[in-house]
């Protein structure tokens, strides 16, 4: 009875891991309303790589991952569109200009995982040194100091400037292209992985090529898509984890990535076989054993003992070495930051000067006029209490106006401890008029479009100093790049839970290639005019770690977008 138990017990246990399995990587009524609502199918990037994907005459497609993409089709009704090119670095280019939705294989690199998602692993493939039979030079010297042709774009590229940094990386377009330069001893070598070089050796008559030895890159291919599509990445990530090892298996047949299994015994040979062991090898394991515990069972005690010392003395060694390498760069990165906010603040005190110069102008300029105009009076005896009290109140007036100056440019440097609430349309306005009369002398004209007043709790200084870089940077692209009309356009808007702050110039934008980088530290297209590369950097990170928001850009029509996310802050102000 209890043998019937666990036998039930266990039945259960498989049944339900099963059920669970398979609930897993069942769509949810959320993702099917998602694919119901689709208007376009999805847009698949596909070039020929034998035999994955391969085109044939009549324009249409075959190869082990449209055997795959027809199979989520019918999992998920999916619709996909192949959209073709020539090279592989076109490809992945059409990526990144987000042109395509989906590659239809790819290999996971730290690069690519700033835009794109992707799938388990589909098809692992070893990569081989593809060498020309003249060539006597051996597979290290070859990855150490020879040429290699590595196709634009490829992951493998990433492999060798890590691991052999000698070599000298040829581009070509296409595999097929570095085949036939080491065919033709161009070039010393190609890595790829054997079932697409023995298609083109075959088709092409490369007979003059041999595959040398495996290298340690393991191509593991997924398929990849964009990660602005998150639904989409969760869609075919449980596509690919539904499919069969029996399915991949039948694929990866198919299309010669396996050969055809080979049956060595047949049924009954086997059976008999299977019970001559099960009767040798319980007994020949019982003399093992027996034997194996007559030996010095002390020494071994002994042996193990020491082992376990020394691995433990060790493991304290490194845990040691590794707290101090981790304090020692833990403070090498304070200091740097340290080093990065001081220069930021030098220069946004260079920029703050020069307004200050530009506001004090005028009530300098109306000084002097009411000097001259004392001196005047005082020559001619025509100076009385009523033209005094005049000089006295309007002396008076450009003074204050002087002083307030300093105060806000004082303010603004205030080194912030405690939150505090206030009102942004005002601080927008207050960091705007600080600057405008040197942006009114370039001719820019800064434009505020705020359609209610919004509150924020936080520290109100930082958001002004993260403006103040932002507007800076926008007035330099409108200087250099001098659009038929120069304006920053600032607007304020909200949701529950976040405001947002854009502020857009009519600069022409930021050009696509250097655009990811603008945020990176020392990073300027402006170092002929003392750029630091530091106002984005500063500003993001002020943005980001101290007020827990978001900083991000990007291109609209004629100029570029800034965004400033802040969180409606939950906090109670503290009276």
């Amino acid at each position: 009875m209890k043998k019937i138990y666990w036998i039930f017990w266990f039945v259960f246990l498989i049944h339900n891991s099963l059920v669970l399995a398979q609930s897993i990587n069942t769509l949810t009524i959320q993702e099917k309303d998602w694919i119901s609502k689709l208007k376009e199918p999805i847009r698949v990037g596909i070039t020929t790589i034998p035999n994955q994907v391969l085109k044939e005459n009549n324009d249409t497609y075959n190869g082990f991952f449209i055997d795959v993409f027809n199979l989520i089709h019918q999992k998920t009704s999916l619709a996909f569109e192949y959209i073709y090119f020539k090279t592989w670095n076109d490809l992945i280019n059409a990526a990144k200009q987000r042109t395509i939705d989906v590659i239809f294989l790819a290999q996971k690199t730290p690069s690519r995982l700033s835009y794109l998602d992707f799938t388990d692993t589909i098809l692992k493939l070893q990569n081989n040194l593809i060498v020309s039979i003249q060539n006597n030079k051996s597979s290290q010297y070859i990855l150490s100091h020879g040429n290699i042709a590595v196709t634009k774009g490829s992951a493998i590229e990433e492999f060798i400037k890590t691991h052999y940094p000698k070599a000298k990386i040829i581009h070509v377009d296409s595999e097929l292209e570095g085949l036939k330069m080491v065919s033709n001893n161009t070039i010393d070598a190609i890595i790829t992985e054997p079932v697409r070089a023995s298609y083109y050796i075959k088709k092409y008559n490369l007979d003059k090529l041999i595959i040398k030895n495996g290298i340690d890159y393991i191509y593991n291919l997924r398929i990849a898509s964009l990660r602005d599509k998150p639904q989409l990445s969760v869609i075919l990530s449980k596509a690919v984890n539904s499919i069969s090892d029996k399915t991949l298996k039948s694929y990866m047949l198919k299309w010669g990535y396996i050969e055809n299994e080979i049956i060595i015994f047949d049924r009954k040979t086997l059976i008999y076989f299977s019970i001559l062991l099960l009767i040798i090898i319980p007994f020949a394991f019982y003399l093992y054993m027996t034997n194996k515990k007559l030996q010095k069972e002390t020494e071994a005690k002994e042996n193990a003992i020491s082992q376990l010392n020394l691995l433990l003395k060790e493991r304290e060694e490194m845990g040691e070495i590794l707290r101090k390498k981790v304090l020692e760069e833990v403070e090498k990165n304070r200091r740097q930051e340290l080093y990065m906010l001081h220069q930021n603040r030098l220069a946004q005190m260079g920029e703050l000067i020069n307004m200050i110069a530009h506001q004090w102008r005028q009530p300098l300029n109306n000084l002097a006029l009411i000097n001259q105009l004392l001196i005047s009076k005082y020559n001619k005896n025509t100076l009385d209490d009523k033209a005094i009290q005049y000089f006295q109140e309007n002396s008076k007036i450009q003074i204050d106006l002087m002083s307030k100056t300093i105060d806000d440019f004082r303010n603004f440097y205030k080194q912030e401890t405690k939150k505090e609430l206030t009102n942004l349309n005002t601080l927008i306005n207050n960091t705007v008029e600080m600057i405008l009369p040197i942006f009114e002398k370039n001719g820019i004209e800064i434009i505020i479009n705020i359609d209610k007043e919004y509150q924020y709790y936080g520290y109100i200084h930082n958001i002004s100093q993260a403006l103040l870089n932002i507007l800076n940077n926008a007035k330099d692209a409108l200087i250099e790049k001098q659009p038929k009309e120069k304006k920053i356009i600032i607007t304020l808007s909200d949701t529950p839970d976040n405001i947002f702050i854009s502020i857009k110039d009519t600069a022409g934008g930021i050009p696509d290639e250097i655009i990811h980088k603008i945020f990176d530290p020392y990073f300027s297209t402006k170092l002929d005019k003392n750029g630091t590369g530091l106002g984005l950097y500063m500003s993001k990170k002020i943005i980001e770690e101290r007020l827990n928001g978001h900083l991000m850009v990007y291109n609209e029509d004629d100029g570029a977008v800034f965004i400033i996310k802040l969180h409606h802050s939950t906090e109670i102000k503290e009276s």
